[in-house]
């Protein structure tokens, strides 16, 4: 970096100079351990779909009550990242992600002891899977509000898309480590689920980093964005002051989750029974389409920072995932590695990337600074609940068919009712100043914001003046 480049803090600066200077200086040391913050979650996160036969078999089980304990990891995330949301805005961010983070290394303990030989206890597992999904889904609002807050306009995207990318090498360590540790340790699911919890305190190391870093700058700033926002205090009804732009992202993140997370969670279960696949051929499959993530999500939120056009992208993710659904449901049983099985699973990892490079970093430029943790906690409200319906209704789907055209043409109809909300998002962000679709989308979202003040001040001022001219007028 030039020295020209370096962030200069200029002479008498203001709390609020200093601390955007001090953000800009340490801003790649945050990135380097915020995006290691999700890790432990994603791979505690997709831990049972990698051992789903196994579970099934430990705990006596169905494939219906399996979907139902996979549901029990949405079921709170309903409310429950609203809530958090609400906290970060009024109560700061450490408290929030402490909070969370101690939710989820108490969960995933539970749940570890729950897969002994000498306990085995099925409702302790959905105790704990209840309190993993709780813990899991919150570290995400509150480090996306992190992230938010200390990337602006030109970086945003890559910064939340390389958070992504990491993290799910999470995903990619479970499929791959998963049936491996269960067979050195002689069968046992106990030690490979032991080994989540490892994951999840080494990220907890990082969680606590990043809030040490975080307060440091604000303290040698002494400033404290709070105050700021206090003078308009967040409320439980500011969520129905959310834009129609919000809304239809909402939906269609509700609807993408219900077939992008609801495939994951059956699919190293359908390579198997379905096409054939060993215990790690389906697990290795299942890793190699999330091993795209890694890499793909990163270079695409980069792009998406250079070029704008975040409505189109999210349009192209859709698409790749309804595609990729749909071939897989027109597919023969039992043909093992095929080349379209392949790269139908790739595909929807590339979906993957191309939808959350701007899901919720778009966000950003729809909800206003001080409802931010809100607006990103109803998103994953949203997530959640669309995870948990799709999960119940997979569920009867794969009890009564077994696998055949209806469950992964169930999974592209969500990814095409998710594709229609992004299309009315972008047809919206067309009539609406073309904010998603530029490429400084932050200085038309000021922009538009101040506008919007304007109005409404000049509409308040002609108020108290027609109230004082009717208080004036002579009585007849």
């Amino acid at each position: 970096m030039e020295p020209s480049a370096l962030p200069v803090i200029p002479p008498n600066p203001t709390r609020l100079e200093k601390y955007n200077a001090l953000v800009q200086k340490y801003r790649f040391y945050f990135l380097g351990v915020v995006t290691f913050v999700e890790f432990g979650r994603f791979y505690c996160q997709e831990l049972p779909s990698a051992l789903q036969a196994e579970m099934v078999d430990l705990y006596k089980i169905d494939d219906g009550e399996y979907n139902f304990f996979q549901s029990l990891y949405n079921v709170p995330n309903i409310v429950s990242p609203f809530l958090v949301g609400l906290t970060l805005d009024m109560l700061g961010r450490p408290f929030g992600l402490a909070l969370c983070m101690a939710i989820l290394a108490v969960g995933q303990a539970l749940f570890a002891t729950s897969a002994h030989i000498s306990v085995r206890l099925f409702w302790l597992a959905c105790a704990a899977r209840t309190l993993v999904g709780m813990g899991c889904k919150n570290i995400s609002v509150a480090k996306t509000t992190y992230t938010a807050d200390w990337f602006r306009d030109s970086e945003l995207s890559f910064a939340l898309s390389l958070g992504v990318g990491v993290s799910r090498l999470g995903v990619v360590a479970v499929m791959f480590l998963a049936s491996r540790t269960y067979e050195i340790s002689a069968h046992s699911l106990a030690y490979a689920f032991w080994m989540g919890e490892l994951f999840v305190m080494l990220s907890n190391v990082c969680g606590i980093v990043v809030m040490l870093l975080d307060q440091y700058v604000l303290l040698e700033s002494k400033y404290d964005g709070r105050k700021d926002r206090a003078k308009k205090p967040t409320r439980f009804s500011d969520i129905l002051h959310f834009g129609p732009g919000l809304w239809l992202l909402f939906f269609s993140i509700f609807f993408f989750h219900m077939s992008f997370n609801c495939f994951i969670n059956n699919c190293v279960k359908l390579a198997r029974e379905r096409f054939g696949y060993t215990r790690e051929q389906a697990g290795d499959l299942s890793g190699n389409s999330q091993l795209i993530t890694v890499f793909l999500c990163p270079i695409l939120g980069w792009f998406v920072d250079k070029l704008g056009l975040r409505p189109i992208s999210l349009l192209i993710g859709c698409g790749c995932n309804v595609v990729a659904q749909f071939y897989l449901a027109l597919s023969p049983d039992k043909v093992t590695w095929t080349i379209g099985i392949y790269g139908s699973y790739c595909l929807v990892g590339v979906a993957y990337c191309f939808y959350m490079a701007v899901s919720f970093p778009t966000i950003v430029f729809l909800a206003e600074p001080q409802i931010m943790g809100t607006a990103m906690g109803t998103a994953y409200s949203f997530q959640a609940l669309g995870v948990t319906l799709g999960s119940l209704i997979l569920g009867k789907i794969v009890k009564e068919c077994k696998y055949i055209f209806y469950a992964n043409a169930f999974l592209g109809g969500a990814a095409a009712l998710s594709g229609m909300f992004a299309l009315l998002l972008c047809i919206y962000d067309c009539t609406h100043g073309k904010i998603l679709l530029s490429v400084n989308a932050g200085e038309r979202q000021k922009l538009a914001l101040k506008a919007a003040a304007e109005r409404q001040r000049l509409l308040q001022g002609h108020g108290e003046y027609r109230a004082e001219e009717e208080k004036l007028a002579p009585i007849n």
